[in-house]
């Protein structure tokens, strides 16, 4: 009963930090409560989740991968967001509709620096669509709670459509809602499932040309050779 008690309690506490604004903090607010609930090892954990690379499969998990690749991704993809955002050929247009496919989401770091980058520089833009791409039902529970905040945050006007698949066996549709839009592709990490042979790559891309719209398409890996 009294671990009963102490996973629910580490569930709520979990789950009540949802203000990403200053992302430091929030990162330091989840080291916080990892050092009094994580007993794991950091090389139990690393090689557990084979170095980030495992679906999180419990709120310990989701906690750990936060503290041990969640930051550095997040880092990483705002570092690059800043650069892309400024290239005139991505100029958007604040009167079409805007669609974001976030693969492989995670907790949503990717669209969370998204989010951002499209107020700090289409502040008129202010209906988003999202599809988020997640097999950990707790990953992707998670980023839906953090995006919304986001959202809130912001004054965004957001429509989140998510899917918990393996790449793989993604319906035919899920990319239907994004027709005729402007639509950024973010493959945050999904890059490293291709690399080590667990999804087709090719026939995704296909998917993706087949699709009448305006396509970007943002791609960060820390172990593909040919990404950033």
């Amino acid at each position: 009963m009294l671990q009963t008690k102490q996973t629910d309690f580490f569930q709520k506490q979990l789950l009540g930090l949802t203000d990403t604004s200053d992302f430091m903090q929030f990162y330091m607010q989840n080291v916080h409560l990892f050092t009094q609930h994580v007993r794991e090892s950091y090389s139990s954990i690393n090689e557990r989740m084979r170095n980030g690379r495992a679906m999180v499969g419990s709120y310990r998990d989701l906690i750990s991968y936060m503290v041990l690749w969640g930051g550095f991704l997040y880092q990483c993809y705002d570092d690059i967001s800043q650069d892309i955002m400024n290239w005139p050929e991505l100029a958007l247009d604040e009167h079409r509709p805007l669609h974001l496919v976030d693969y492989a989401c995670g907790q949503g770091s990717a669209s969370l620096v998204m989010l951002e980058r499209i107020k700090e520089n289409y502040p008129q833009l202010k209906n988003i669509h999202i599809t988020l791409v997640e097999p950990s039902p707790f990953s992707l529970e998670r980023a839906e709670q953090l995006l919304c905040t986001k959202a809130d945050e912001l004054g965004i006007v957001l429509n989140i459509e998510s899917y918990c698949h393996d790449f793989n066996r993604l319906p035919d549709d899920f990319l239907d809602s994004a027709a005729e839009k402007q639509v950024f592709h973010l493959f945050n990490n999904i890059l490293d499932l291709y690399y080590e042979g667990q999804f087709d790559l090719i026939k995704l891309t296909r998917r993706i040309k087949a699709l009448p719209a305006a396509h970007t398409v943002i791609a960060m890996s820390t172990k593909h050779p040919q990404s950033f």
